[in-house]
């Protein structure tokens, strides 16, 4: 029995460690998450002392979170959906800038392949 709990342990441990962050195909994923790129405003990276403002920030909004407390940079990415009842995302990262600008590419990317559409840009 202690085996079985232990192993069981382990595996909860291990998945809820498993933290991936996805730019591809005209979406970012996230966790599980996913926001299609057209709905994304645009991204802008954290260094640590804003990670962890923008992080007790969200504890009274409705932003969505993606954090391990090992990783001490994120990136917030601003949303224009509707239909998300999340204004932004905050996920935690070890190459923020990085990640900003492929979350970036892919906004205007959307952005300049919908008709009419206006070219977007980042919140802040």
């Amino acid at each position: 029995a202690l085996v079985v709990a232990l192993l069981l342990v382990g595996g909860s441990l291990i998945q809820w460690s498993r933290h991936s962050i996805t730019v591809a195909d005209g979406v970012l994923l996230a966790s599980g998450a996913w926001v299609e790129g057209e709905w994304i405003r645009g991204a802008e990276a954290l260094d640590e002392a804003q990670t962890r403002a923008a992080i007790a920030a969200a504890a009274g909004t409705d932003d969505h979170l993606v954090v391990r407390p090992w990783l001490h940079q994120a990136v917030r990415v601003w949303l224009d959906d509707p239909a998300d009842p999340h204004p932004s995302w905050i996920l935690s990262t070890a190459r923020p800038e990085e990640l900003a600008r492929a979350v970036n590419s892919l906004a205007e990317l959307q952005a300049s392949e919908q008709p009419g559409s206006q070219q977007r840009g980042s919140r802040g």
